[in-house]
């Protein structure tokens, strides 16, 4: 059984990513890729992916998919008081994913998904209350930044655990299921492509 995928997302932390060349990202990219394969082995690469920010304009994006082979992006297309990080587009998209798992801009082939939740973002009482504004959406993905569980990072935070856990339970107990990413786009690949 496959427990964990990597892709890339930064090639260092503190870039952002929304003026940046397409060539200059596809340095980034392939060499994270490289490190990638390198300590973890090919099957671990995945084709889907957030980039850090996940602000990159449309150049760059399709210097994702047509020279480093990425098809798929998650970002964060929502409207709940977080910065908007949607890659190119407008925040009239994240209404969109209140009742779609993804969109495909006709224009670039490129297929999107939503991330509803960045848990070290929330805490104990907003984690639950911000689940329950997406039950009823067919899919719904959720970004854990492990560092924040670990008490040597600056940043840890000390709830971090019980946080994810919260998230988990919340959509466990309203049916959903946890899912590669993967899994689900080998699942719908009829209706990815034909989108």
């Amino acid at each position: 059984m496959d427990t964990i995928f990597l892709s890339f997302k930064v090639e260092f932390e503190k870039i952002a990513y929304k003026l940046i060349s397409p060539d200059e990202l596809v340095r980034h990219c392939n060499f994270v890729d490289q490190q990638i394969v390198r300590f973890a082995g090919e099957k671990s690469l995945s084709r889907y992916r957030t980039v850090h920010m996940v602000d990159l304009n449309k150049n760059a994006c399709l210097a994702l998919h047509n020279d480093c082979g990425y098809k798929w992006l998650v970002g964060l297309f929502v409207n709940s008081g977080c910065r908007q990080a949607s890659y190119y587009f407008d925040a009239g998209l994240s209404n969109y994913f209140d009742n779609h798992i993804y969109y495909t801009d006709a224009e670039t082939g490129l297929i999107f998904f939503n991330n509803a939740l960045i848990s070290n973002k929330e805490n104990l009482t907003s984690v639950k209350k911000r689940i329950a504004t997406l039950i009823g959406r067919p899919f719904i993905e959720l970004i854990i930044h492990e560092q924040y569980y670990y008490s040597d990072y600056i940043n840890h935070q000390q709830d971090f655990e019980n946080k994810v856990m919260r998230a988990v339970e919340a959509l466990t107990l309203s049916d959903y299921t946890s899912v590669f990413l993967k899994d689900l786009i080998q699942s719908k690949t009829k209706i990815l492509t034909s989108a």
